[in-house]
């Protein structure tokens, strides 16, 4: 609304300033009638369309692999109850339902992308480590090797199974100690581009961890093309 006065001014000059609000008031409104719409503005923001809300791809990744590869994702760590899990074109090949301490290993074919073994090795006790050596070098050419630590992996891993660890292209296996997270993407008889994430570990900082004595979730993920 205009307010205008003129107590300061004669009758004459009154009348003047009067009719000049009253003229430059009904302006303002065919003004504002043309930027606002007739309708109410309920009315406009019912036919506003909606922004539709971001749809996750397969593995939860948000945006989704080129065409002729593989995605994946592979997570551990965040307390003695959170089990790792390992996924493969959207399907959990690894996780609560056949996860156990240790070190856990999924194999999946290169070419086809379906799962052809998996192992679980209890690394707190008893002496597995030679067991899962026999396991690894009885994997096949041609396919790709997914592992993760689940509660306590490096306790009785002794040097041997390391070094077939390594064979498929792990890099920090040797630096695994007690309760450190490990997830590890790996392969035999393919390569994987130099560039690609394959490997993480996260160590137990008493200070930094939100679960008391655990390691936070740590998580590999990416695009492989097929073999």
């Amino acid at each position: 609304m205009v307010f205008c006065t003129g107590r300061k001014f004669g009758a004459n000059s009154r009348i003047v300033i009067l009719t000049t609000c009253c003229v430059a008031g009904w302006f303002l409104g065919q003004f504002l009638a043309h930027i606002f719409p007739p309708k109410p503005i309920i009315s406009v923001f019912k036919n506003t369309r909606t922004v539709p809300p971001l749809e996750t791809q397969k593995c939860n990744r948000w945006s989704p692999c080129p065409n002729g590869s593989f995605v994946f994702e592979i997570t551990s760590g965040g307390g003695q109850n959170v089990f790792p899990n390992i996924c493969f074109e959207d399907e959990i090949i690894l996780g609560e339902s056949n996860a156990g301490r240790g070190i856990n290993i999924a194999v999946v074919s290169a070419s086809s992308g379906k799962m052809t073994d998996s192992a679980n090795f209890n690394m707190w006790t008893g002496d597995n480590s030679g067991a899962m050596v026999k396991f690894i070098q009885g994997i096949p050419s041609g396919t790709f090797v997914m592992m993760a630590t689940f509660d306590e992996g490096s306790k009785q891993l002794k040097p041997e199974a390391k070094k077939e660890i390594e064979k498929l292209g792990s890099t920090l296996i040797n630096k695994i100690n007690f309760r450190a997270n490990w997830v590890f993407f790996g392969a035999k008889g393919v390569d994987i581009p130099g560039d690609f994430t394959k490997e993480k570990i996260l160590f137990l900082n008493k200070k930094k961890s939100k679960s008391p004595g655990w390691p936070a979730v740590i998580q590999i993920d990416g695009c492989v093309g097929r073999k």
